[in-house]
């Protein structure tokens, strides 16, 4: 699999034009399971949508009184977000998600998009040393917020201080997490549901806790690296908290394990 070229590991490509609203594309990153989107017009490639543009957008000032059905992928998007080509091999591969931080990266021939390669596909094919544990790869790029927390504020935290995840935490336990998801999608459903002109008023009210992710995994630190990407796997998820002795030591994503697997890559040539 490590030799293999990405025309054989490629899967077939999910796209968003350019002029299709937010809507729309957070639909089919919901339906088709994408964190990312590649960004198309007239089978041109132009661009990566990902979750924390659309965060970024839904929560924008100016568009407050716009609906997501109103809004269009051409104002959100990342121009030229990386791609790769199909005679790129696998070590390649994971390593343009890795330094690019994309979790889908396209398969361009010219400029149309053939293909995608995704952070789930390429950990699928990764083992470690059976040594080898989460905490050697933990990231400390999160914070602590409270569920009575307004999803404003917990926003721009997210975006300003460029945070992987919010672990959301009542007196003791962690309760859950906020990312740049559980951000889009809940800007998007207040949108949708509140009327234009009481859209400033009660976006106040919108706490964190209406919209963290419940079902968030909390794992241990001492946890094999393999063991891992099977708990993300199976369950498909992008990030996860990390414990030590029910303390909170950090969180981890697919980035954060390719990109270990990558720097290993690399050295042993």
């Amino acid at each position: 699999m490590k030799s293999s070229k990405m025309s054989e590991l490629m899967d077939d490509p999910v796209t968003i034009d350019k002029n299709a609203s937010l809507s729309e594309a957070l639909e089919i990153m919901k339906k088709e399971e994408y964190f990312e989107l590649p960004v198309t017009h007239k089978d041109v490639y132009l661009g990566t949508l990902t979750y924390r543009d659309l965060a970024r957008e839904l929560g924008s000032i100016s568009k407050q009184s716009k609906p997501p059905s109103n809004l269009h992928v051409s104002t959100a998007y990342q121009k030229d977000g990386g791609n790769l080509k199909k005679e790129d091999d696998f070590k390649e591969g994971v390593c343009s998600l890795a330094d690019r931080g994309n979790y889908t990266l396209p398969i361009l021939n010219e400029n149309s998009v053939i293909g995608v390669f995704k952070s789930e596909k390429a950990l699928k094919s990764i083992n470690f040393n059976e040594d080898l544990r989460i905490k050697e790869v933990i990231s400390d790029n999160y914070e602590v917020i409270s569920p009575n927390e307004r999803v404003v504020h917990a926003r721009r935290k997210l975006l300003d201080k460029d945070l992987d995840l919010l672990a959301v935490k009542q007196r003791k336990d962690i309760i859950g997490s906020v990312t740049d998801i559980e951000i889009a999608k809940g800007m998007a459903s207040f949108r949708e549901l509140v009327p234009d002109k009481k859209q400033d008023s009660r976006i106040r009210n919108l706490l964190v806790e209406d919209i963290l992710n419940n079902n968030t995994i909390i794992i241990d630190s001492k946890t094999n690296l393999n063991d891992l990407i099977k708990e993300i796997n199976s369950n498909k998820i992008r990030d996860i908290i990390v414990e030590e002795e029910n303390e909170l030591k950090g969180s981890i994503n697919q980035l954060d394990i390719l990109e270990s697997w990558c720097e290993n890559a690399r050295q042993m040539g």
